[in-house]
C-alpha cells in the first residue's frame, strides 16, 4: 500500500525517519507532503533533550532534531491511505493526541506523566485505532517520546490492514496541570536521585507475589479480594515476579522471576509451598543468563518437566528440562529463534498451541 503522510515543516523531525523505516519494513510504500506552517517554539524541549542525553549517556540525534524535508521521499501517485500527522483534517486520518490534533502536543502530553491515548481519527471524529502506550520510563521524555511515536506506526498499520472499525472515542482521566520542561526535568532528575540514594524507601512501586490456600467452597466476588494472603518477603534489594504454580508428588512449588537491583537482570528461582501457603524457604536462583529471564513457565510432556523461560532480550525462546525435578534444569536447543515475550503453553486436542507477545515497531 502507499502511504501519504501530511505535516507542517515545524513538525519535520528526526523522529519520522523512525515511523518511515518500521512502515516499509512492514511492506508498504510512504511518501510525504512537508507544507509550511506555523513556526513553533522548541528551545526548551530542545534542551531537555540535550541534558538527557547527556545524563543518561542516550545515543543518537535526538528525535525531536530538525530534518531537512529532502531527507523524507516527496508525495507522488495515488495514496491508498492518507494519515495527517500536525492538525485535524478534512480528509483522511487525523492524529489526535488526546483530545488535541497534531504530534506537537505528544511531549506535552508526555510530560503530563498521565495515560496517554493516541487515536486516528476520521473527518467526523469517529476512531479507526486508537490505543494507550505504555511507558516504561516516564521520566525520560527522550524515551517515552520514542516509544509513543513508534506506537503510531504501529496505530497507522492497524487502521491500514482494516483491524479498527470505527468506533466512540475511549475515555481517559484528565492531565493533571501543565508541566512545562524545566519542572519535569527537575522532578524526573529528583526521583532518580533519590531512587538510587535510597532504593529502599524509593522504590515503592513493583511486582510483588502474594500467595493463599484456594477456598475449597469460593463465594462469588471473593477470588479478587485481598485478604487472606501471604506476600512474598523482600528484602529490598530485588522483586519477585511472574509467579507459576506446580504441583507434583503431593507438594506445591513456586517458580519466579528474581530480579536484584544491582544487576537489574531477571534471573529464574523456585520455593515450596507450606499448606499455609506461606514459603518454606528464601527463594533459590536455579537458572541465569547473561540476559534478562522472567516468566517461568513450566509443563509436562511423557513424563518429563519442562520449562520456557521468557528470554527475549537473547532474541529466543529457550527450552530447559529438569534432570531433577524442581532445582536441577538442563538447557536444550531454543524452542523459537525470535524475541518472544511472556510465551504461554497450552495443550489441546493432542497438540501444543503456544501464545505470546512479540515486540513490532520499536516496542
Amino acid at each position: 500500500m502507499l502511504f501519504h503522510l501530511s505535516l507542517d515543516a515545524s513538525d519535520c523531525r528526526v523522529w519520522l525517519l523512525d515511523l518511515l523505516r518500521h512502515i516499509r519494513e512492514a511492506g508498504h510504500e510512504v511518501t510525504f507532503d512537508i507544507r509550511p506552517g506555523p513556526t513553533r517554539a522548541t528551545r526548551a524541549l530542545s534542551l531537555l533533550f540535550a541534558l538527557e542525553q547527556r545524563l543518561f549517556h542516550l545515543a543518537g540525534p535526538s528525535p525531536l532534531a530538525p530534518l531537512a524535508p529532502a531527507s523524507l521521499p516527496e508525495l507522488h501517485g495515488a495514496a491508498d491511505v492518507r494519515f495527517e500527522l500536525s492538525r485535524a483534517a478534512s480528509e483522511g486520518l487525523s492524529l489526535f493526541v488526546g483530545e488535541k490534533a497534531g504530534v506537537a502536543h505528544l511531549p506535552e502530553a508526555l510530560m503530563q506523566r498521565a495515560a496517554l491515548g493516541l487515536s486516528w481519527r476520521m473527518p467526523d471524529g469517529t476512531c479507526t485505532t486508537q490505543g494507550v502506550p505504555a511507558i516504561s520510563d516516564p521520566d525520560s521524555l527522550w524515551r517515552s517520546f520514542s516509544e509513543a511515536s513508534g506506537r503510531l506506526a504501529t496505530l497507522m498499520l492497524m487502521a491500514a490492514d482494516g483491524q479498527g472499525a470505527r468506533r466512540p472515542v475511549m475515555p481517559l482521566p484528565p492531565a493533571v496541570g501543565g508541566v512545562g520542561p524545566l519542572w519535569f526535568f527537575l522532578g524526573a532528575f529528583l526521583r532518580k536521585s533519590l531512587a538510587r540514594a535510597m532504593p529502599q524507601r524509593f522504590r515503592q512501586e513493583h511486582w510483588r507475589i502474594g500467595i493463599r490456600p484456594r477456598p475449597a467452597t469460593p463465594l462469588a466476588g471473593e477470588a479478587l479480594g485481598l485478604n487472606g494472603f501471604h506476600w512474598l518477603t523482600e528484602d529490598g534489594a530485588r522483586y519477585y515476579a511472574d509467579p507459576v504454580l506446580v504441583e507434583h508428588e503431593g507438594r506445591s512449588f513456586l517458580f519466579l522471576e528474581e530480579y536484584p537491583y544491582a544487576s537489574a537482570r531477571g534471573v529464574i528461582a523456585y520455593t515450596e509451598l507450606l499448606p499455609s501457603g506461606e514459603v518454606a524457604f528464601t527463594p533459590r536462583v536455579i537458572i541465569e543468563r547473561k540476559g534478562h529471564l522472567s516468566f517461568p513457565i513450566i509443563f509436562r510432556h511423557q513424563g518429563e518437566f519442562y520449562m520456557m523461560p521468557e528470554n527475549a532480550s537473547e532474541g529466543h525462546l529457550p527450552l530447559y528440562r529438569a534432570r531433577r525435578f524442581p532445582e536441577d534444569w538442563e538447557e536444550m536447543e531454543p524452542l523459537i529463534n525470535a524475541p518472544l515475550h511472556d510465551a504461554t503453553v497450552m495443550q489441546q486436542d493432542g497438540r501444543f498451541w503456544l501464545l505470546a507477545n512479540l515486540a513490532v515497531q520499536g516496542g
